[in-house]
Formats: structure tokens, sequence, C-alpha cells
């Protein structure tokens, strides 16, 4: 067997034995849903309500709480899962059709820029459930609760790197921007790719919004440039920090410091290199570890911010976002979903969730897991700093249908090809949203 179909058959061998669990944070209210220790009686009518996931989200704890909520409440979800690449389209799709599922999860209050709050989505504020949440505004538009959150947030944008792997060869975490090259051209010559970039849009992506927000210096900062560009006061060519972070992710490229594979490497191919030393490092949210520890429990996993030229403050990007549900205005089986919702904000439900994604609960009280020592402490420590930034992607909220089908593509395209700078990127997604702006003008 030579050597590629060696590692060949090390990712089949890694994701058959792959399975997925941990643990995350708080829990206890009662909010009038069914206990464990009872069971649903012969005679309760069973309910169904259609529900789309994303595919990445659609993890083992929530189709726990799926179960048990079938088992004990009768209520079953008639799941539609789509691929991530795919969800935003076929959410406009079915928004258009007027065949929107009851229920869409999607991170919110990403949604709020898909789907219209107060003309789409049923409004949850008088629920009971709403006064346990731990971060409301999170989920909310305009003060009013138009989302079922599971999580505060989702922790931040960093690297992930296999502790393993560097406690071997005895390389040290790097705390400026040369230390860092440095330890990419050190892995290198070990033959191990320094840094793993999947194909996946929405992946690669998080280098480029969370680099954003840090070169911005501040959330103030961006919302000043969003308003100037979105408004055409000025141009992301009044903006060259912006295209000096995709720039310098280009220059690690040219220095082989990428998988030479990025068009075709998926996210979950990723984790299984990064976990057999085929690569070392790759970027994204530190919350993932606890998703991803148990596929590969004789790894160990570490995070570090990224140092680079562009952010001298030493700013973690926050990603202030969370996964949750959001529901039809005409939903006909509304009274499921409300009881659907009222047993999902309990810990007995919870629980479940964050025990195979460790994590910071949306609601008071829940038990959110084992979350990695090394993850809290570098939030926590930029926390008590006040060295938190919000990724762009929630900044530049009013321009979300945009993402997937322009930037990230234009992004991915730059990383892949050799004729594509930091600007050029830029000043394609400029045009889109100078047209998309138009179109709402006119709609308007």
């Amino acid at each position: 067997m030579n050597k590629k179909e060696e590692k060949g058959m090390k990712k089949i061998m890694k994701k058959l034995l792959a399975i997925g669990c941990i643990t995350a944070l708080t829990g206890t209210m009662v909010i009038g849903c069914g206990k464990a220790a009872e069971t649903k009686s012969e005679s309760k009518k069973e309910e169904k309500i259609s529900v789309m996931l994303v595919q990445s989200q659609n993890i083992d704890g929530l189709q726990e709480m799926f179960a048990k909520l079938e088992e004990e409440e009768g209520i079953k979800i008639d799941a539609q899962v789509i691929p991530d690449d795919q969800y935003v389209k076929m959410v406009q799709m079915k928004k258009a059709s007027g065949e929107l599922p009851d229920v869409v999860q999607n991170n919110v209050p990403h949604i709020f820029n898909i789907l219209e709050p107060e003309k789409d989505l049923y409004d949850f504020s008088d629920e009971e459930w709403v006064s346990q949440l731990v971060q409301p505004d999170v989920s909310q538009f305009n003060g009013k609760q138009y989302a079922f959150p599971l999580k505060a947030n989702q922790g931040c944008q960093n690297v992930i790197y296999n502790k393993d792997f560097f406690d071997k060869n005895k390389l040290e975490i790097p705390k400026t921007p040369e230390e860092f090259t440095q330890l990419c051209e050190d892995i290198k010559k070990l033959d191990v790719t320094p840094i793993l970039m999947a194909s996946d849009t929405w992946v690669p992506q998080m280098w480029m919004t969370a680099g954003f927000a840090r070169a911005m210096g501040s959330d103030e900062a961006s919302k000043e440039m969003t308003e100037n560009i979105f408004n055409k006061k000025k141009t992301f060519a009044d903006y060259p920090q912006l295209a000096n972070v995709i720039d310098e992710l280009l220059a690690l490229r040219d220095k082989g410091y990428l998988n030479d594979d990025i068009a075709s490497l998926t996210w979950d191919d990723a984790w299984v290199e990064l976990s057999d030393q085929s690569g070392a490092m790759l970027f994204g949210e530190g919350l993932t570890i606890g998703q991803n520890q148990s596929m590969f429990p004789d790894t160990h996993f570490g995070v570090f911010n990224l140092p680079v030229d562009y952010d001298a403050q030493d700013l973690l990007c926050l990603s202030k976002y969370t996964s949750g549900f959001v529901v039809r205005k005409d939903c006909e089986h509304i009274d499921a979903v409300k009881k659907m919702f009222d047993c999902f904000a309990e810990p007995e439900y919870l629980n479940l969730y964050f025990a195979s994604a460790p994590g910071f609960p949306a609601f008071k009280d829940v038990d959110g897991g084992a979350v990695q020592e090394d993850v809290y402490e570098l939030y926590n420590s930029h926390l008590e700093d006040d060295k938190l930034v919000s990724e762009m992607n929630v900044v530049w909220g009013e321009v979300e249908s945009l993402f997937s089908d322009h930037l990230w593509p234009y992004y991915l395209e730059a990383l892949t090809k050799d004729d594509i700078d930091g600007q050029q990127v830029m000043d394609r997604f400029e045009k889109d949203i100078d047209k998309f702006m138009e179109q709402n003008q006119k709609e308007e």
C-alpha cells in the first residue's frame, strides 16, 4: 500500500470510528413539559412538525432531543437535512414558493437577514422560556423573540492545533507574526501540512471575516466602515486593511503552508488529517473541539489566537450568533411547536445537546458540559481585557444573502488560483453590494 492509499485508508477508518459526544455548562426550570418519568399515554394524539435542518448543526445531541420529544410528548419531527452550502438558497426558494416548513434551523441572528422577522416569523416574546435566556439580544429582533436559541454564542474563532504533534516536535505557540511564519516553516520541513483549509465555503471564510473584524480594530470602526460602504460614501479601496487580510493568507499559500487540495478537502476530512498529523493546524471555532473530540479520542487538540500583522492589539473574534430555530408565522402546528420549545428549554433536554457539543448554553441553569480549559481561558482572558470583536458576518448582516454565492466563493477562488488578490476580491464584492442596495431601493 503506497503512502497516498495508506492516508486514504486512515481517513476511512477514522470516519468509521467516529461517533460524537462530550459535555458543556449550567440547569433547572419547569415550563410545563412532560418529565422523563412520565410516559405518553396511548390515547395521546401524535403530532408531526416539519423541520429543515443544517447538516453541520444536526448533531447527535439534537437527534436525542427529538427522540425524547417523540417518546414523551408524541411529537414527531419530519426532518429535511440540507448541506450547509445549499442551505440559504434552499430557504430562499422555499420562501418564494410558499413552502417553508414549520421550523427552520439556522444561525441566529443571521436568519433574520434571509427571512423577515415581522413578516415571516412567529413572535415568541410572551413565552415563559424567554425570561430564562442568558443573552436574549442575540436571538431577538427589535426587542422581540423571533427565535429559539440553543447557545448563548458560538465561542471564538482561532487556530486549532494538534497538541500531540506540537509536543512531539517541541513546537512552541507563536506570539508574533514572525514566530507564526517560522512555525509554519518548521512544520513544512517535517513533511506535514502546516495549515489545513477546507473547500466548504463557510469554513475558510472564517479566516477572512474574523481577520476583517480584527483589522478594523473595534466593533465601532467596523460599523462605521459598513455604513460608509453600504451608503456609497466610501469604497473598499479606502480600507486597504481588508484586502491585506486576504493577501496575508495568500502569502502563506505561496510559501507552501496550505494544503494543495483546498478545492476538494472537506471540513470533516480536515479534522481527520489534523488528528492523524497529516496537518498541524486549522482555523475555526474553538468550541468545535468538543464536537469533534469523541471522534478522535486519542488526539489532544489545543487553541491559540492567530498572530497577524494587521492586528497589533491581539484581538479575538467572537462568533456572536447561535444555532437556533425560527418558526413560520402562519404555522399550522404552532401548539406542538410551542410544546417542543417548552421542553427544549429544560435542562433534561438541553443537557443532551451539550453532552455531544460542549459550549455556552442559551438558557440559565443548563449544563454546558466540559468546555476545554484552554478554549475557555482564551475566551475569558480576552473578555477580561476587553479584546473581543464581533465577526464581520454579523456586522454585514444586511447583505447576508450575498455571502455564500459571492464573497465566500470569490475568496475561495483567490485561494485556489494565482491571478486574484485581496483588493480584487473586495472590488467584486463591492459591486455586488451596490447592485443589492439599488435593487432593494427599487423594491421599496
